[in-house]
């Protein structure tokens, strides 16, 4: 009997381009693809879409598509974003702190020149009233003559602040995404372009 070259009843007909597809797939070594999602967290962080990826990437949408959706994926990219956010906090705190520095030290300025200030007053006021209560002032300031005394003590105590409670319950997460992916997924090393907006590409 002559092959008609029809497909057998009930058996779907590959397409060509979903062969490619399936062959691209096949193709791909864990160490090229575990290569090939970090570059792809990298440019979805920086704001590209997953069709702006696969052409940069040089792979299929659908195979882009495929990888967003798979767990450990979605894990990677994850920890890779709350990387990117406590580095940019990081930033901000050290910028605080630097702004916190330089008030305190504007302060401590002003008050050594208030207190030069108090001192002239009170030999030099010609009022009797103004002059006790600079040397008042005064008295308060000293160490051994200040109306109120500092008490140190060694207290410990055990505080759950919310930082301790996020972080146990980021740790928590960690463990049952490993557990679930059956690995341990690294966030992406991060480096400047991610900071960077997309490049604009002409559609088709």
């Amino acid at each position: 009997m002559a092959k008609t070259g029809m497909p057998r009843s009930g058996r779907k007909r590959v397409t060509p381009e979903r062969h490619r597809q399936n062959m691209e797939a096949r193709k791909i070594s864990d160490q090229t693809r575990l290569a090939a999602w970090e570059e792809l967290v990298r440019l979805l962080i920086r704001g590209f879409t997953q069709k702006a990826a696969a052409q940069t990437l040089g792979f299929h949408e659908k195979t882009i598509e495929k990888w967003v959706h798979t767990p450990a994926f979605q894990v990677m990219l994850r920890r890779t974003r709350a990387l990117v956010f406590t580095r940019t906090a990081d930033a901000a705190d050290v910028a605080a702190r630097d702004a916190y520095a330089e008030t305190k030290a504007k302060i401590r300025a002003l008050a050594d020149e208030a207190l030069d200030k108090v001192a002239m007053l009170m030999h030099t006021s010609a009022s009797e009233p103004l002059q006790a209560k600079c040397a008042m002032d005064l008295m308060d300031r000293a160490p051994d003559t200040q109306k109120t005394h500092k008490v140190e003590a060694d207290t410990r105590t055990l505080v759950f602040t919310p930082e301790n409670l996020a972080l146990a319950f980021e740790t928590a997460r960690e463990i049952a995404d490993d557990r679930r992916v059956g690995r341990h997924m690294e966030p992406v090393d991060l480096d400047e372009r991610m900071l960077e907006p997309p490049p604009e590409r002409e559609e088709p």
